[in-house]
């Protein structure tokens, strides 16, 4: 039979053993923690990197469809200058018989 000091001693021995098995325990969360933190941040750097990159074909594609449209009222532009050039000359035309 073990005598009170023993006991107390064998208790403590055992706490001693359980503290560093969740020591143990905890180091190794502690690992895995520091590496998904590792991984989202790098997941968050790729997804800043996406979004800036939508962001500029996002601009690109306004900046290309501003041309398109400017460019689409250019040749209405035209075919009205047309027009208008057609009808100043048939004035011109009107004026010389009349005279």
């Amino acid at each position: 039979m073990l005598s009170p000091n023993q006991q107390k001693l064998t208790t403590f021995e055992t706490r001693v053993r359980q503290m560093l098995l969740h020591y143990q325990e905890l180091k190794k969360e502690n690992v895995e923690l520091y590496a998904m933190l590792s991984e989202s941040e790098r997941q968050q750097s790729e997804l800043k990197a996406k979004v800036q990159q939508l962001g500029d074909d996002l601009e690109r594609l306004r900046m290309a469809k501003m041309l398109t449209i400017t460019n689409g009222e250019l040749v209405k532009a035209k075919e009205r200058i047309t027009a208008l050039v057609k009808e100043v000359n048939k004035c011109i035309a009107l004026l010389k018989e009349a005279q």
